[in-house]
């Protein structure tokens, strides 16, 4: 019993891989599937449903399907899912020729904080609703 108390209170970095996986395969999915499916109309409001929605729908699949209590391994996956995409981002500007689009150093990384941030708490609302359905809905075995 001892050892399992130990494992659930400590950092599962498999978890924070496979929650980085999600996010990479899973955040971005809906939102080109919907472009090519929805009117522009309805893809705006998709987008701006989707953007918070599927932080939590996938912090909270992560959430249930590990093993143990895993919160904070999505949300630092999370953390991390929003460094590569401004990365990503940011090298694609300015291989484009355009620079940082205006930006100053200290805004962009600003707004990169603020994200990082916002993503790290709706990752962990995900997390505890899919631990909570795991506790709920896993400890129902029929008899």
């Amino acid at each position: 019993m001892s050892e399992q108390s130990s494992n659930t209170k400590k950092l599962q970095w498999k978890w924070v891989g496979i929650t980085l996986l999600l996010y990479v395969v899973f955040y971005p999915a809906p939102v080109v599937i919907a472009y090519y499916l929805l009117t522009q109309k309805a893809v705006q409001i998709f987008i701006g449903m989707w953007l918070f929605a599927g932080i939590i729908i996938i912090g909270a699949v992560a959430g249930y399907l590990s093993e143990g209590v895993t919160l904070w391994e999505p949300a630092i996956a999370a953390a991390g899912f929003i460094v590569l995409f401004f990365l990503g981002a940011m090298a694609m500007m300015v291989m484009m020729g355009g620079g940082l689009a205006g930006l100053t150093l200290f805004q962009s990384v600003m707004q990169i904080v603020i994200t990082i941030v916002i993503f790290f708490f709706f990752s962990l609302l995900g997390a505890w609703i899919g631990e909570r359905a795991q506790k709920l809905w896993r400890s129902k075995i029929p008899q």
